[in-house]
């Protein structure tokens, strides 16, 4: 029988942001990672064992986007950048929400970068590739106000995909961005605009993109959630490979779906059949795990829970879900948090291929 190992790097306000699945065992990054001081919010595992998190460490004056490096049993790895960290600076608070690897052993991240969208990139022993971007570094604001990565994507010609939302000029309505950079980090013009894609979903203007994923003709699909008849819904939209909304799926390029009212979707992954699956919560205060399953073509799976939707209590209060992998077998793992009244707790929910529940866990990190 197959077993279930969970390495978590030791936190204070606990919450698994990045899940990963390797044959049987699961790689999970905390919010708050107490050694080095910080906090992870994404990971990726080399093929030689070491973790990668990513997210952000303290500066003099502000918070730098930061790679941290592990060993199998993870202790910090002292021979990877400064004392085991990447680092790059962008003026401001930065953290990086998402990480690359790329054949050679270079890294990227990308995440925020004094409010404006940040990538960076390191090379395989954590110093900065001065021979990407501008001195390793990109740096691109959308219009003036608060900016995100939310996920990179390493597409087969290595070329570099970056999903997120920004705020537009009244800082108040969003779009969700995409943009497309080639391998020396310069804007891929065959991409969008110039290598920008800002894109509506919904005529109300609130839009997040949180997820992304490359399928095999090269189309794009991003989820995240929109505001549409007085609430949040799960969204999927498809792009063609160079950036444009794919009229043809959907409805005008997108898909929503209400779950339980209020729904907000994280992470996505795809299933061996081709099926995907998006996982998120319900409301911001009071939430539950909250999937949804869809057909290759982006309709509903009736054959995964009822209408192709699952609502999991983990706890009493709030659950919140924020990563999702697949096992070899198609089971399905959500990881997050549940908040027990007095602190938050560790969460995984493990389901069959399916959707029908195995196993629930809260770990309170010591």
């Amino acid at each position: 029988m197959k077993t279930l190992e969970l390495f978590a790097i030791a936190c204070m306000a606990c919450s698994i942001t990045s899940v990963t699945a390797q044959t049987n065992h699961l790689v999970a990054a905390n919010q708050i990672i107490t050694k080095p001081d910080g906090n992870g919010y994404a990971s990726a595992v080399l093929p030689d064992g070491k973790i990668l998190v990513g997210g952000n460490s303290p500066g003099k004056t502000s918070a730098n986007l930061t790679v941290v490096r592990y060993n199998k049993k993870g202790a910090v790895d002292k021979g990877f950048g400064l004392h085991g960290k990447a680092i790059a600076r962008f003026g401001g608070n930065a953290t990086a929400n998402s990480i690359a690897l790329q054949p050679d052993g270079k890294i990227i991240a990308a995440g925020t970068g004094n409010d404006d969208l940040a990538v960076a990139r390191f090379n395989a022993d954590g110093s900065i590739d001065s021979s990407f971007g501008k001195n390793g570094k990109i740096k691109r604001d959308f219009e003036g106000y608060q900016d995100a990565i939310n996920k990179l994507i390493l597409q087969p010609d290595n070329k570099i995909l970056a999903v997120g939302y920004g705020f537009e000029s009244n800082h108040e309505t969003t779009k969700i961005i995409l943009m497309r950079f080639n391998p020396d980090g310069s804007f891929d013009d065959s991409f969008g605009e110039g290598g920008f894609t800002a894109v509506r979903v919904n005529e109300n203007g609130f839009d997040y993109a949180w997820s992304a994923l490359l399928q095999q003709d090269g189309k794009i699909l991003v989820a995240g959630y929109s505001y549409t008849n007085s609430a949040f819904d799960f969204t999927l939209t498809q792009f063609t490979s160079n950036g444009k909304v794919d009229s043809a799926y959907g409805t005008n390029g997108h898909i929503y779906t209400d779950i339980s009212g209020f729904d907000l979707a994280r992470t996505m992954a795809v299933q061996s059949n081709g099926k995907i699956v998006v996982a998120g919560y319900s409301d911001f205060f009071n939430g539950k795990f909250v999937l949804a399953r869809y057909t290759k073509a982006g309709l509903p799976d009736s054959s995964f829970g009822p209408n192709g939707k699952i609502i999991t209590a983990v706890g009493s209060i709030d659950d919140k879900a924020y990563s999702v992998a697949i096992q070899p077998d198609d089971k399905i793992v959500v990881a997050g948090y549940s908040y027990n009244g007095s602190n938050r707790d560790l969460a995984l929910v493990r389901y069959n291929k399916n959707g029908a529940r195995i196993k629930v866990s809260a770990l309170t990190a010591k």
